[in-house]
């Protein structure tokens, strides 16, 4: 009988070792891919000049060329379909073929060419957390997979798609999820 307790608890002893022992290799490996993980953001935005989190902040269009912002994010009464409905981006009127500006350096993920809903846009991927959509232009001048620079042309604004006048529909996506570009300070 105290050689099967004896047994017993050298098997507990030696699976509570093994735990003990996987449990420190688990978190030293955690610790170090972690610490890899920061080096790599480090690179990244040594690289490309700007953060891993920087939040589009610039206005896509030239300044002057702004005539006003019709529609702000949020609720609103859809201009076409007149009934109320969430408005994920901001409107801004200018005459056509004004210039379309990246608002931050970043890759077009997607060009998109239609005769509805946002018609000819461009999704620009600048980050881990945020895109930018630029929609109803008249023309694009960049493709899928190329590098952008803030401030660089992309396209000109339009009419196209679901839109009843010239603008630029301008929408900033954080995870995914559209957020407030709250460009109106600077306008």
């Amino acid at each position: 009988m105290i050689q099967k307790k004896n047994s017993t608890f050298k098997q507990l002893s030696a699976s509570s070792l093994s735990m003990i022992l996987a449990f420190g290799l688990f978190t030293l490996f955690a610790f170090k891919a972690e610490k890899v993980n920061q080096t790599i953001d480090r690179q990244i935005t040594n690289q490309t000049g700007f953060g891993l989190y920087k939040k589009p902040s610039g206005i896509p269009v030239p300044y002057d060329a702004i005539k006003k912002v019709s529609s702000e994010f949020g609720m609103r009464i859809h201009p076409i379909k007149m009934v109320n409905v969430m408005h994920n981006g901001v409107d801004i009127i200018s005459d056509e073929g004004t210039p379309i500006l990246a608002a931050q350096n970043g890759t077009v993920l997607k060009v998109i060419r239609d005769k509805k809903g946002y018609g000819n846009h461009i999704i620009i991927k600048h980050n881990i957390k945020y895109k930018t959509l630029y929609a109803h232009l008249s023309s694009i001048d960049v493709k899928e997979g190329e590098v952008l620079k803030e401030i660089q042309t992309i396209g000109l604004i339009g009419n196209s798609g679901t839109s009843i006048k010239t603008l630029l529909h301008y929408e900033i996506h954080e995870f995914d999820k559209p957020i407030d570009p709250d460009i109106k300070e600077g306008c």
